[in-house]
């Protein structure tokens, strides 16, 4: 998600994909748009068009955790935005603490949440997101262990990688190559 969105107004094509995820409900959607066109424009607008109370945005370079973790503190200020990447913590209260008035959104690093056996992704209870952004989503292919074990562990996938039929939660994968020629993704 791009460089220099700083606060824009969206564009009317911007407007438009947000409408379009909004409408499209919960389940696993492709937030497809060219490079440069502004998908972090549209991605950090989404946890509150969709009214999220807990929000995972998931990217895998530390470069984009940083510009994702200030543009959702720019267009989301009502939120408590923090991150688990490295040495930086999410504080998850235990269970009997769930309920917050404020509305979350964690930024974190794919590769901490799966590292170790995914012991930091196992913190957060199965039910703790209701929305996930993925950055880059042409990386979260089959062969992408650590970003099947996010959908997995949040029910976006069954224990096989499969789709469920009934997906308890919104994903949003956001990325300029939602198919790649080369296989690579």
């Amino acid at each position: 998600i791009g460089r220099g969105d700083e606060m824009k107004q969206p564009r009317p094509y911007q407007n438009d994909a947000e409408r379009a995820i909004v409408a499209a409900g919960r389940g696993r959607h492709v937030m497809a748009m060219a490079t440069g066109t502004g998908k972090s424009v549209v991605a950090r607008r989404l946890p509150r068009a969709l009214n999220s109370h807990r929000s995972l945005v998931i990217a895998h370079t530390t470069e984009l955790i940083d510009q994702l973790e200030d543009h959702m503190r720019e267009e989301n200020p009502d939120a408590r935005v923090s991150v688990e990447k490295a040495d930086r913590f999410v504080y998850v209260p235990r269970q009997s603490q769930f309920e917050s008035k404020c509305r979350e959104i964690v930024v974190a690093s794919k590769d901490t949440l799966y590292a170790m056996d995914a012991r930091r992704l196992k913190r957060f209870p199965r039910d703790w997101f209701d929305l996930i952004i993925i950055d880059e989503a042409h990386h979260a292919n089959s062969k992408a262990e650590s970003y099947l074990a996010v959908m997995k562990h949040f029910g976006a996938l069954d224990e096989n990688g499969k789709k469920v039929t009934s997906c308890p939660i919104t994903v949003i994968g956001a990325t300029a190559t939602p198919l790649r020629g080369d296989s690579a993704a």
